[in-house]
C-alpha cells in the first residue's frame, strides 16, 4: 500500500513536463532571442527613419510656409522681386525655388523644394508653399511679370 506522501509525489513525477532534447547542439533556445532581435532591428531602424523624416518634412512645410508670407508681405510693400526673393530664401534655404508673379494687381509668391530626409530620397516628396497679397504698387508691378529664382543648384 502506498501512502499519501508517494501518491502526490507519483502525480507530480507524472505530470511535470518532459526536458526538451537539447540535441547535438546544447540548449534548443540558446540564440534564439539573438536571431529575433537581428530581424527586428531593422524594422526599428527603418520606423525610426520614416517618422523623423516626416517630423522633418512637417517642419519643412512651416518654414515654406513662413518664406512664402515673408516673401508676399515683401512684394506686396513695392520691393523689387530680388529683395522678395532674397527675403524668401533667407527663410526657406538655398536650395529652394522661389517664383515671384503679379497677376491683376496681386503678388504670388510660390516656394517649393524638396523634402528633408529618406521621405524625400526615397519618396521624391516636394513641399510647396504659396502666399497671394494685393499689391500696393499698383499697375506698375503688372509689368513685372514672372520671374523664377532656382536657387542654389547645389553640389
Amino acid at each position: 500500500m502506498t501512502t499519501s506522501g508517494e501518491a502526490a509525489a507519483a502525480c507530480r513525477s507524472a505530470a511535470a513536463v518532459p526536458p526538451a532534447d537539447p540535441g547535438r547542439h546544447g540548449e534548443p533556445e540558446l540564440g534564439a532571442a539573438t536571431a529575433e532581435f537581428a530581424v527586428l532591428l531593422p524594422c526599428i531602424v527603418l520606423l525610426l527613419a520614416v517618422v523623423l523624416g516626416a517630423g522633418a518634412c512637417g517642419a519643412a512645410a512651416v518654414r515654406a510656409e513662413e518664406a512664402a508670407r515673408l516673401g508676399a508681405r515683401a512684394a506686396a510693400r513695392g520691393d523689387s522681386p530680388e529683395t522678395v526673393h532674397r527675403v524668401a530664401r533667407e527663410v526657406s534655404g538655398e536650395r529652394a525655388v522661389v517664383t515671384v508673379e503679379a497677376r491683376g494687381g496681386q503678388t504670388v509668391v510660390e516656394v517649393r523644394s524638396a523634402a528633408p530626409g529618406v521621405i524625400g530620397a526615397w519618396g521624391g516628396l516636394e513641399i510647396t508653399a504659396d502666399a497671394v497679397v494685393e499689391s500696393e504698387a499698383g499697375p506698375e508691378a503688372e509689368g513685372r511679370g514672372h520671374r523664377e529664382d532656382r536657387g542654389d543648384p547645389g553640389p
